[in-house]
């Protein structure tokens, strides 16, 4: 019977460990850009004119939520919270191979002293 991959501790591979930081990184950034957009519809509201009756022409204005707006800065967070995660995901994984190669070379260079 095969392990899983995620369930080996201290085996894990660094692209592998930071994919997975990636994505988890990349849900959370979808959902704070889907409750930003959401939030900006909301908050965000134009005027409309509307014609109240036929026969007469009365125009009444109207308040209506901006949805492009809502739209537009939604897919805007997510577009540089993606690049804020992978900037941070990339950063990581040259701290962790920095830290893995500089390990290996201490352990040889003990192996080299006994």
């Amino acid at each position: 019977m095969r392990k899983s991959k995620i369930l080996d501790f201290g085996n894990i591979e660094i692209k592998f460990l930071c994919k997975i930081l990636f994505f988890c990184s990349a849900v959370a950034v979808a959902i704070g850009a889907f409750r930003a957009g959401y939030i900006t519809y909301i908050s965000n509201t134009y005027e409309k004119a509307l014609q109240t009756n036929g026969q007469l022409k009365l125009y009444t204005v109207v308040e209506v939520n901006n949805l492009p707006l809502g739209i537009l800065y939604g897919l805007l967070v997510f577009g540089i919270g993606l690049a804020v995660a992978r900037i941070v995901c990339e950063i990581v994984y040259i701290i962790l191979q920095f830290l893995k190669s500089n390990t290996k070379e201490d352990r040889e260079y003990i192996q080299k002293l006994k």
